[in-house]
């Protein structure tokens, strides 16, 4: 059975899922993996952002999703946003990416945010299925991001 919780309660498995995220997408950024280490470190959160959840198989992580704050496409307002989420292959297309987007809502939701953005290129589909619309073709801030990509959002009923 696969649980999701906060990375905060299990700083053991940090390392591993740094090594994840290091891999996807922030070595490309220019991070060291000590620099990933130290960003992943920094959302050991439980009650405001940024926050890490870590899906974990037993006591084995299998999946990380964060909620973080960056600014919403053609604005300078910083907006809640899903991002890094991140199963290993071995473990995909088990409803691993799903359970980690629906927790991180719930999590965005419980901070008493509005709405939860993200950016996303060829996942679309996938976010759209729970819900998400996309909003505009952007270049994401901060990423090192070379090209467009979609920001999508997902609002809460109120």
């Amino acid at each position: 059975m696969v649980t999701i919780d906060y990375l905060a309660d299990h700083p053991a498995v940090l390392a591993r899922t740094a090594v994840w995220l290091h891999r996807q997408w922030l070595e490309e950024w220019g991070y060291s993996r000590r620099q990933a280490a130290d960003e992943l470190r920094g959302r050991l959160s439980r009650d405001r952002l940024p926050l890490a959840l870590v899906a974990l198989a037993g006591e084995s992580p299998v999946g990380v999703a964060s909620l973080v704050e960056l600014e919403k496409p053609e604005s300078t307002t910083l907006v809640c946003c899903l991002s890094g989420v991140y199963v290993p292959p071995s473990w995909r297309r088990q409803g691993i990416g799903r359970l980690l987007c629906r927790r991180a809502a719930a999590e965005a939701a419980r901070l008493q945010f509005a709405s939860v953005g993200l950016f996303t290129r060829g996942l679309e589909p996938f976010y759209a299925e729970m819900g998400w619309r996309r909003v505009m073709d952007t270049v994401p801030p901060k990423s090192g991001e070379r090209g467009t990509v979609a920001f999508m959002e997902l609002t809460f009923a109120r």
